[in-house]
């Protein structure tokens, strides 16, 4: 991210300056196979496998550990728990190539899902142990909102909520998904997704706060 960040500055400069010009054409050659290292070893770091999710300790084990729909970059670990009250609960933790900034890993991650269909991906796996599920596809996701920042105590998250939309001669809202989003240092980001059925399952439970804060306290 440095070499890329100081070839653009280079540019920049050598749009301004003649003998700015002249040391960038000089030096094109490099600058170029500078920035094509630093992406491949981005590329390359989709595939390092990420850490192994936690709510085990919260939930106990789960009840999939596998991920039929994950593609292979970038990397990606994904739980999932049917919990007592009726709740699915999903934690990812996937790789994020580039992007080792927290601060930039949520909206980034947000962007590259909504951009390759992952997020439906993984909704569809999850939602095949709802009890209305009859094949691949029979429920859909509908944006409520594109993402809030809420506060879950000591620290402040991205969210997403989607209305869980049934096929069922026509879409019919069935339930809602929340999936907040924690960003880490170095490229990786950990996702807790929480799904409900039933009319406004997340009523008095905004961001799903509560299960959120089982997940943090761990």
């Amino acid at each position: 991210m440095v070499l890329i960040g100081g070839s653009v500055i280079s540019v920049i400069l050598a749009a301004r300056s003649e003998q700015q010009r002249r040391e960038w054409q000089q030096r094109s050659n490099a600058r170029a196979l500078a920035i094509v290292f630093v992406l491949i070893i981005h590329l390359l770091a989709g595939f390092v496998p990420p850490s192994t999710p936690i709510g085990e300790e919260v939930w106990g084990s789960p009840l999939s550990e596998e991920q039929e729909n994950a593609p292979p970059w970038p990397a990606s670990e994904q739980y999932i728990w049917v919990l007592a009250d009726g709740a699915i609960v999903v934690e990812t933790h996937l790789q994020v190539p580039g992007v080792l900034n927290p601060m930039l890993a949520p909206q980034g991650v947000k962007f590259v899902s909504d951009v390759s269909g992952a997020k439906e991906d993984r909704f569809q796996e999850a939602a095949s142990l709802m009890d209305d599920w009859t094949g691949p596809n029979a429920f859909s996701l509908s944006p409520i909102h594109g993402g809030v920042v809420h506060d879950y105590g000591d620290v402040n998250l991205l969210y997403t909520h989607d209305d869980i939309m049934l096929d069922l001669f026509g879409m019919h809202p069935s339930g809602e998904m929340i999936t907040v989003w924690i960003p880490t240092w170095g490229g990786e980001i950990h996702l807790l997704t929480v799904i409900k059925m039933g009319p406004d399952p997340f009523l008095g439970n905004p961001g799903a706060q509560s299960y959120v804060d089982e997940w943090l306290s761990v």
